[in-house]
């Protein structure tokens, strides 16, 4: 964690030559903490890595030190792939109400189906619960949005967490 370009350089290094997931994972997740926007280039060259930790890290590391011209790099991570919840990270970071078809429809892949595994991103959030408060600051002015809701209070009530079924009680005045 030393605040010093010399540490970030030799991070740049070890993703630039190493092949270990280990030593990946760590150094991307350093970068992520101590890294700016020189190191961009080199992370990217691993968010397709094999090893789901390490095309994490460094996608998550990309999310810390990007802008918003990386949106396009999100939407896709969110649109294709095993990286979809760091993909609707970035898009909710960066994206404004032109990214809500995308945001609409991974709420919609999400309860497709009944779900197994409750995956928490942080403070007891899902990606359900994360993609439905972005959405709900353009709930008053796209009618998509509030359609949405009211399909997850309705049909879709039974294939969500019971926490998700909280946010959503929570939280209908948003979308009234």
């Amino acid at each position: 964690n030393a605040d010093n370009p010399k540490a970030e350089d030799k991070l740049i290094e070890i993703i630039s030559t190493s092949t270990d997931q280990y030593q990946l994972t760590y150094a991307n997740a350093a970068i992520r903490t101590i890294g700016t926007t020189k190191s961009i280039p080199h992370l990217l060259k691993l968010v397709d890595n094999k090893k789901q930790d390490v095309a994490a890290t460094a996608l998550g590391a990309i999310i810390k030190l990007s802008d918003k011209s990386y949106l396009p790099l999100f939407i896709d991570k969110l649109e294709n792939g095993k990286l979809k919840y760091l993909g609707l990270e970035g898009v909710i970071k960066y994206g404004d109400k032109n990214v809500v078809p995308f945001v609409e429809k991974r709420v919609n892949d999400l309860v497709a189906k009944k779900r197994t595994t409750q995956f928490i991103l942080s403070k007891n959030d899902t990606e359900l619960t994360v993609a439905m408060n972005f959405l709900a600051d353009y709930s008053k002015e796209i009618e998509s949005i509030r359609k949405l809701y009211n399909t997850l209070l309705t049909s879709k009530w039974e294939l969500l967490w019971d926490n998700e079924k909280q946010w959503l009680n929570d939280n209908k005045n948003r979308f009234e």
